[in-house]
C-alpha cells in the first residue's frame, strides 16, 4: 500500500512540476528585415547563436576565408619583419580576375607587409605568397587551414585555397565563420590590420611602394552610408558563387557580439550587407542580453521518504548548484520556463548525507532544454537506533527464521501436551 501510494505521489509531483511556470510568455522583438541570405549574431563567451538566418547552412567561404590565412602567417611569424619572397608557384596559383597587388615573382616583402595585404586589403596574391612560404605548397597549407579549423570548432568548414576563390569543395557556415573571426579577435597584429585606415607597402627593386586600404567599408571613414566609427574589424569581399560578404564585431549591452552576413546583394548601387549589419547591430540590442538566475540552491524540487531516520521521516531535495542562463530581457526564467525532475529512486534509508545526488532537474524553454542540474538531499538525516532495533525486530518477525522457531517452539509444546496427556492417562490405569 505504502508503494502505491508513493508511486501515484511521485506521478503527481512530476506533472506538477512539468507544468509552465506561468501561463504567458513574453513576446521577443521582431526579426529584422535582412536583404542577404545568411547572417549569424554569435556571442564569443557564451559561445552562443542569439541570430540566426541559416546560419548553420553550407555556404561558401568567399572572403572568409583570408580570416584563416592571416590567421596562419600571424601565428606563423614571430618576427614581423621576416623576409617573404613571392615565389613562382605561389605567382602561379593566382586565379584570373582575383584582386591582386600585381607582386612579381622573386619580389620580397617582409611578413607584415604581405599579412596587411591580406587581412587589410584582401589581396589575394600576397596570400598565396605567404601560403607557400609557410607550407611549401598552396595544398599543404590549405590542410593547415583545415586543421586549425577543427582545432576552433568549425566542424562544417572545408577550405579549398587560402583566397576564398569560388570552389565546389569548399564549405561553410556562417557560425563556423563567427568562431573562427573570434579567435582572431584575441590576435593583437590581426586586429591591427584588420583596423587600420590605411597601410603603406614599401617600394621594392621591382615595385614602386603602395597603399593598401580597408576592403571593409565599416572601416573607411570616407565612405559615406557604410562607415561605422564604433565597430571592429573583421573582413569583407566578394564573389560570383557567394555574393557580397562582411564579418565585424563590435560590443552589444556589454558583450562582445561578432556579425557575419554571407549572400549579399548589390541594390541600386549599395551593398546589403552594411545596411543588413545595422539592422542586426540594432535587434542585439534590443534583445538585452545578460544573465538571470533560473533557479538557486534554496529551491525545493522535491521530497523522498526515509527510513530509519531520527525526528522526520523524509527529505527535502534541492538543485546542487545555481544555473544562470544568458538570456535577452524578454525571457523571465520564472514566467517563460517550465521544468521537469527525474529521481534516481523513490526512497531513502538513514543516515542520509547532505549533498547526496537523487537525480536531476532540467529546465525548458519553448520545448527545448535548456539547462540540467543535479538535485541532491538539503541536510544530513542522522539514523534512530530505535527506528533499527523496530526494523531488526520487524525484518526479524517477518523472516523463515522466526517462522522455524514458532514452528519448532509450537511443536515442542505440542510434544509436551501430548506426553502429560499419555502420563495423566497411564496413571488412571
Amino acid at each position: 500500500m505504502k508503494r502505491i501510494l508513493l508511486a501515484v505521489s511521485l506521478i503527481l509531483t512530476a506533472a506538477l512540476l512539468s507544468a509552465p511556470l506561468a501561463v504567458y510568455a513574453a513576446e521577443a522583438p521582431a526579426d529584422p528585415d535582412l536583404v542577404s541570405k545568411y547572417a549569424a549574431v554569435y556571442v564569443p563567451h557564451e559561445d552562443a547563436v542569439i541570430y540566426s538566418k541559416g546560419a548553420y547552412e553550407k555556404i561558401q567561404p568567399s572572403a572568409t576565408a583570408k580570416i584563416m590565412s592571416g590567421i596562419i602567417a600571424v601565428l606563423h611569424y614571430s618576427d614581423p619583419d621576416t623576409p617573404v619572397t613571392a615565389s613562382k608557384a605561389a605567382i602561379e596559383a593566382i586565379k584570373q580576375g582575383s584582386l591582386v597587388l600585381d607582386i612579381k615573382e622573386g619580389e620580397t616583402h617582409s611578413a607584415q607587409d604581405l599579412i596587411y595585404a591580406v587581412i587589410t586589403g584582401g589581396y589575394a596574391d600576397a596570400a598565396l605568397i605567404l601560403a607557400v612560404d609557410i607550407a611549401g605548397s598552396v595544398r599543404d597549407f590549405t590542410a593547415l587551414m583545415n586543421e586549425k579549423a577543427a582545432e576552433l570548432g568549425a566542424y562544417d568548414t572545408v577550405y579549398a585555397n587560402p583566397t576564398g576563390d569560388d570552389a565546389g569543395t569548399a564549405v561553410t557556415t556562417a557560425r563556423d565563420i563567427a568562431k573562427i573571426a573570434a579567435y582572431a579577435l584575441e590576435l593583437p597584429l590581426f586586429m591591427k590590420a584588420a583596423n587600420a585606415p590605411s597601410y603603406m607597402i614599401p617600394a621594392t627593386d621591382k615595385s614602386e611602394r603602395y597603399t593598401v586600404y580597408p576592403r571593409n567599408m565599416l572601416r573607411v571613414p570616407s565612405s559615406t552610408g557604410y562607415y561605422l566609427d564604433y565597430v571592429s574589424g573583421v573582413c569583407a569581399g566578394v564573389t560570383a558563387k557567394a555574393g557580397y560578404c562582411l564579418v565585424t564585431s563590435t560590443e552589444v549591452s556589454g558583450y562582445t557580439c561578432i556579425f557575419v552576413i554571407s549572400g549579399g546583394k548589390s541594390v541600386d548601387g549599395a551593398i546589403s550587407t552594411y545596411s543588413d549589419v545595422k539592422k542586426l547591430i540594432k535587434y542585439s540590442s534590443s534583445l538585452g542580453y545578460s544573465y538571470k538566475t533560473v533557479v538557486d540552491t534554496y529551491f525545493v524540487c522535491a521530497e523522498l521518504p526515509v527510513s530509519l531516520a531520527s525526528g522526520q521521516n523524509h527529505v527535502i531535495l534541492v538543485p546542487e548548484n545555481e544555473i544562470r542562463l544568458f538570456l535577452p530581457a524578454f525571457v523571465d526564467p520564472k514566467k517563460d520556463m517550465t521544468y521537469s525532475v527525474t529521481l534516481s529512486t523513490d526512497s531513502l534509508e538513514a543516515p542520509v548525507e547532505k549533498g547526496t545526488v537523487c537525480g536531476s532537474i532540467t529546465f525548458f524553454y519553448e520545448g527545448e532544454a535548456v539547462a540540467s542540474e543535479n538535485v541532491v538531499t538539503k541536510e544530513f538525516i542522522p539514523k534512530s537506533s530505535f527506528e533499527v532495533m523496530k526494523s531488526e525486530l520487524s525484518d526479524f518477525l517477518g523472516s523463515v527464521y522466526f517462522a522455524v522457531l514458532v514452528a519448532v517452539i509450537a511443536a515442542v509444546i505440542l510434544l509436551l501436551i501430548v506426553r502429560y496427556i499419555i502420563i495423566k492417562r497411564k496413571r488412571r490405569e
